[in-house]
């Protein structure tokens, strides 16, 4: 949980003052959970102590971003949600998506990023490109990732998953190998207390 400090709106070339906005934020489940601006540090800590109130780590995810949400909630400000992949073994970073409103939505892309997550760099490509396409609020198109920018960190990724790929089967025998060796380690010393058993019985019947 933290607070952050950002410009509310993205500088305006007519020479407006930009006001500054303040928002409370927690990371649950894979999930980033943001409160809506608000005007001072002051009034954030006040939300992020509500949420440290709400009894969230014995609840099911959908209930703990509810929760979350309720407890970052302020007028008039929606609480948003973007849910985050690590994606670092093949680029590096986390990918995230689009900025979410709705819970159920954030709730199925969770699933979706789990899913991903699971198939390996084909899935989170595949991913993220859907997160790409989906429409974004109009001030944050500027985050929106360029064609070609995309293009090289895909690359990128798919090197390293060739990369990672090639060198499966050498690690899979090393750790055969080891395993082997572990076993037949463990092995001896109980092979030598069974020959001190089968003497001392041996003793005993003769």
């Amino acid at each position: 949980m933290d607070i952050k400090t950002q410009e509310k709106f993205p500088p305006l070339r007519s020479g407006r003052p930009v006001g500054g906005a303040t928002e409370a934020r927690c990371q649950l489940g894979g999930v980033l959970v943001r409160s809506g601006s608000v005007p001072c540090r002051a009034q954030a800590e006040q939300l992020l102590a509500r949420l440290r109130r709400t009894a969230l780590e014995t609840l099911p995810l959908e209930q703990r971003l509810a929760a979350a949400a309720e407890a970052l909630c302020v007028e008039r400000a929606e609480v948003s949600f973007v849910v985050t992949l690590d994606a670092r073994r093949w680029l590096g970073r986390k990918i995230e998506s689009p900025t979410l409103r709705s819970l159920e939505e954030t709730l199925h892309w969770r699933r979706r990023a789990d899913e991903a997550e699971a198939a390996g760099w084909p899935g989170v490509r595949e991913l993220w490109n859907d997160w790409q396409c989906l429409c974004r609020p109009k001030q944050l198109q500027h985050r929106r990732r360029s064609a070609s920018e995309l293009q090289r960190l895909q690359h990128a990724g798919d090197l390293e998953n060739q990369r990672r790929e090639a060198r499966r089967p050498s690690l899979q025998s090393a750790q055969q190998q080891a395993e082997q060796l572990l076993s037949r380690a463990m092995a001896r010393p109980r092979s030598r207390k069974r020959q001190v058993i089968l003497r001392a019985v041996k003793r005993r019947t003769h």
